[in-house]
């Protein structure tokens, strides 16, 4: 049997050269070898997206969760797959997971999970988020070159405001309604700390698509008021 370290070291040059059937076939062998290689199975991921096989990324990724549902590489590349197929929401919801799970030693994955978060909110429109996010992708690594490349575009004046998909002006009213409730409830008028912040986005953020998401033809045609009475009939245990 070939060392792991030799194996994955092949798999790397494979994949940087493009050679993705020929890394496929490597991971493949190491998970016959071990099918719970968590780490095998996210690679495996990676190189079914770089094919261009998001169907099939996702289903191996789902497998990756059987084997351990906070692994924080695993919800990384499922918010890539998310991203990649424009689906914005779903896709910051993962990269909140995965920056909830990883070490505090790993702040290199941590910083590049911020990068992808402010990219996505970014492409939804919401630029404050997205600042806040690379810088702290830069506070956290500061080595992170694709965090430095945004802020300075930033700095610069150079990054154009993209068209945001129209369903996104109605998640960020629900999200506010929602986070009006939530500090009434509380009794307080803003939050205590980014952490509080963060988990209650995670609620708005799976009660959206799992509740608000699937009536999207219906919200087409309601009125604005209905669409904010619709908003504020759908409770959430925060």
């Amino acid at each position: 049997m070939l060392n792991r370290d030799y194996i994955l070291s092949v798999i790397e040059k494979k994949l940087d050269s493009g050679d993705i059937p020929g890394a496929i076939r490597f991971i493949e062998s190491l998970i016959q070898d071990n099918p719970n290689d968590i780490e095998a199975y996210n690679l495996l991921a990676i190189a079914y997206r770089l094919k261009g096989d998001f169907d099939k990324a996702m289903s191996v990724l789902k497998k990756s969760l059987k084997l351990d549902p906070d692994y924080p590489d695993t919800h990384y590349h499922i918010g890539l797959l998310h991203y990649e197929r424009g689906d914005y929401i779903k896709a910051i919801e993962e990269f909140y997971k995965a920056i909830e799970n990883y070490l505090p030693k790993e702040k290199n994955w941590t910083s590049d999970a911020y990068t992808a978060l402010g990219e996505t909110f970014y492409k939804l429109g919401m630029y404050e988020d997205a600042i806040k996010s690379w810088k702290k992708a830069l506070k956290i690594y500061p080595k992170n070159r694709r965090a430095k490349y945004y802020l300075k575009k930033i700095d610069s004046g150079k990054v154009k405001k993209v068209k945001s998909p129209i369903p996104i002006f109605d998640f960020i009213r629900f999200s506010d309604i929602k986070i009006d409730e939530y500090l009434k409830q509380k009794g307080k008028d803003k939050f205590d700390s980014e952490n509080e912040y963060k988990k209650v986005l995670r609620k708005i953020i799976s009660t959206w698509n799992n509740e608000v998401a699937k009536s999207s033809d219906k919200l087409k045609r309601m009125t604005d008021k209905e669409k904010i009475q619709f908003f504020k009939s759908i409770k959430i245990k925060f």
